[in-house]
């Protein structure tokens, strides 16, 4: 699945999206060169108690489908699948979550 770029929930993303259009393949980089400097899920503030968590994956051009899998008790296993970002090696999917969650 390929983004439309319009969809990004993640602040973070958004600025990617932005950036890569003045700069190119070297805000790409950057992107890829923060990420593993601060690690993932990228978690941005949200409202009400809630937090923006985006899971990330760098393709590999090996898998044409990614998903985080889900098993959080009472909701049962859940895939949540992975979306490209247009014009990027970044596959992404962003969950909104409480910011009280604890998880492995």
């Amino acid at each position: 699945m390929t983004d439309k770029s319009n969809n990004l929930l993640s602040p973070r993303l958004q600025r990617l999206h932005d950036d890569i259009q003045l700069h190119g393949h070297k805000a790409l980089e950057a992107f890829w060169a923060d990420i593993a400097q601060h690690g993932t899920p990228v978690i941005e503030p949200s409202t009400n108690g809630y937090s923006l968590v985006t899971f990330l994956w760098r393709d590999d051009n090996v898998a044409c489908q990614i998903a985080v899998i889900q098993d959080w008790g009472a909701d049962g296993i859940r895939e949540h699948h992975m979306t490209l970002l247009s014009g990027t090696d970044v596959w992404y999917v962003t969950r909104q979550m409480r910011n009280d969650t604890r998880t492995t």
